[in-house]
């Protein structure tokens, strides 16, 4: 019952108005917004936020994966590998 009234009141809370974008990726924020309680979007939108922040510096092919080398926050001695 407890859980019911919290999402009862998430989705009151939600209905409030509109959350603010942070991103320049504004069609997804958007439709996590529509989609999601506002308390959900507010812990979603950290994740797209930081991955703004990350570029591709290099890209290999191997096959059936790639390897992504990416530095963080345009400075290259945040450098990070992805696969």
């Amino acid at each position: 019952m407890f859980v019911h009234a919290k999402e009862v009141e998430a989705d009151f809370e939600s209905a409030k108005g509109d959350p603010v974008m942070t991103t320049n990726l504004k069609q997804f924020e958007r439709s996590a917004a529509e989609n999601y309680t506002r308390a959900i979007f507010y812990l979603f939108v950290p994740i797209p936020d930081r991955a703004c922040a990350m570029r591709v510096v290099d890209s290999k092919d191997n096959g059936s994966y790639f390897i992504y080398t990416i530095s963080r926050y345009g400075t290259p001695r945040r450098i990070g590998v992805l696969l």
